[in-house]
């Protein structure tokens, strides 16, 4: 029987993360698509869901030899511990090893985005970071997604006062998605803002969609899931979600094509199957146990070493 999987004959352009720069943006026309009419209460109300459970990951640094970043993030818990890419953190892994306030991260919520808590890291692949260490230094990194996940915990509020007692999110669905599912999607994109629009007018880019191709790093896991063009298919959106009518999860924006209209490019996603194989395969430990039996200052405190040794091995692949 034929393979029901699309092979990655080569990596996609990787849109990691939006590079804050002053260059004004092309305006540009967007239309949005409506919901579909099947399902359509059901996604709207899994969009509305997904809103509130988007943040805006902001890294600022004055280190000539990096670039400050805008990205994504998606809060899977209640406890405050968000879902996004490899990429992003990695900011996080060098914010600890580098001298103090080299590079600076913050977590933004709201439309539009304002900050609103710190971070730490509570785990990054490793099996990512070993074979991707220098992106930081290429104008257009190139991936698959394969590995490309992290996971950060909210651990302070900017304000100062004590932090909620609940975070709305989506959790990770344990549901196989299929061709042609109609999904929500959600990120805070960035790619046609200047760098001021980023800090004052950035709002999240919500929009309705389906799974288009299924794609495997493997021979019969479905991995990853392009979902076309739309609204969603800029830089920023890396660490954004998919999510289906029951409002989880189902998938992790990693990357998209950033050339031609929005409209005809393609975003991707890594599937919530992936994501745990992924996380199964690096730490020998359940996604699902790991985090849901640890609070998150644990998760933090546990990690630490690790963070250590990525740290000194990323410095030293970026001659920081």
């Amino acid at each position: 029987t034929p393979n029901p999987f699309l092979e990655l004959a080569a990596p996609t352009t990787s849109q990691p993360a939006a590079v804050i720069t002053a260059a004004q943006p092309e305006p540009e026309i967007v239309v949005e698509p409506e919901a579909p009419t099947d399902n359509s209460r059901a996604l709207a109300l899994a969009l509305g869901r997904l809103r509130t459970s988007l943040v805006n990951i902001i890294c600022t640094t004055d280190n000539p030899k990096l670039h400050s970043v805008s990205g994504t993030g998606t809060l899977f818990d209640s406890r405050g511990l968000i879902l996004t890419n490899a990429h992003i953190a990695q900011y996080f892994v060098l914010k600890d090893t580098l001298p103090k306030d080299d590079i600076e991260c913050v977590i933004r919520t709201g439309s539009p985005a304002r900050a609103s808590y710190t971070a730490s890291l509570a785990y990054i692949s490793s099996s990512w970071l070993r074979a991707h260490p220098t992106t930081l230094r290429e104008k257009m990194p190139r991936g698959t997604g394969e590995d490309d996940i992290a996971v950060l915990a909210i651990t302070g509020s900017v304000s100062g006062d004590s932090l909620p007692s609940y975070f709305s999110f989506v959790p990770l669905s344990s549901k196989e998605p299929f061709l042609d599912q109609e999904v929500s999607i959600g990120s805070y994109a960035a790619q046609m803002l200047s760098s001021a629009q980023v800090t004052s007018s950035l709002y999240p880019t919500l929009v309705f969609g389906s799974i288009q191709d299924k794609y495997t790093f493997s021979d019969t896991d479905f991995d990853l899931m392009s979902l076309g063009g739309s609204a969603a298919a800029q830089n920023g959106s890396s660490g954004g979600a998919a999510v289906n009518t029951d409002a989880e999860l189902i998938g992790l924006i990693t990357t998209s094509s950033t050339q031609g209209t929005l409209f005809s490019r393609d975003l991707r996603a890594i599937t919530a199957g992936h994501i745990r194989r992924s996380f199964s395969a690096d730490t020998g430990t359940s996604f699902d146990s790991y985090f849901a039996s640890q609070s998150p200052q644990t998760l933090v405190t546990r990690f630490g070493s690790q963070s250590e040794v990525l740290g000194a091995f990323l410095t030293q692949a970026l001659g920081l």
